[in-house]
């Protein structure tokens, strides 16, 4: 018997000598773990959500100094976008470890603040890099990319609904507490995982 694993943690075992049920079995369950989605072929129809960042910062300035796990889960997480939600397991986690996060990195938050808030301008560049992708690779698709602000740990990912940007990841390097990416380098950030989508 051998141990298959397929999407979303599903696994199949093989039975030898059973090649064409199992094989019949694997399409099956593939099948069925696989939503249905479609996704434009139109780089112009793409959203580049950033509701999730303006709402940060909202429940940042409302709970401050004490940044409640509670305020954080309730306003911000349970109330966030589909890519939002996308962004907890292995991230974002919990309102309780978001607020943790924060806490120890005050400052580090406090420096991203303005580079998080410069995405809305940069729309048009992201709309510029997802044509220049269409011109290369005519087949590709384009789902929507949510911008969020996550615990410091993930820069972008990747999920059936689209793109999810981290972007408490992107700074100004020449701040005092330097991000682990340039801002100036998100489009690039997000060409990279529309790759892997």
């Amino acid at each position: 018997m051998i141990n298959f694993p397929i999407a979303n943690n599903a696994r199949v075992f093989l039975l030898p000598g059973k090649c064409i049920w199992s094989i019949l079995l694997i399409i099956l369950c593939v099948a069925g773990s696989l939503r249905a989605q479609t996704y434009s072929s139109n780089p112009n129809s793409v959203t580049f959500h950033t509701e999730d960042i303006h709402s940060f910062w909202e429940v940042f300035d409302s709970t401050s100094p004490k940044f409640s796990a509670k305020v954080f889960q309730e306003a911000y997480i349970d109330k966030g976008s589909k890519g939002l939600h996308g962004f907890i397991r292995g991230r974002i986690e919990s309102g309780k470890h978001l607020s943790k996060v924060v806490k120890s990195n005050l400052d580090y938050y406090k420096s991203i603040r303005g580079s998080s808030l410069s995405i809305d301008a940069r729309k048009e560049r992201f709309y510029e890099c997802f044509r220049k992708l269409q011109e290369i690779y005519p087949e590709a698709v384009f789902p929507d990319v949510y911008f969020v602000i996550g615990a410091k740990n993930s820069g972008g990912t990747v999920y059936d609904g689209g793109l999810i940007i981290g972007a408490e990841m992107f700074g100004d390097p020449a701040s005092e507490f330097k991000p682990p990416i340039d801002v100036e380098s998100v489009d690039k950030v997000i060409t990279h995982e529309l790759i892997h989508f």
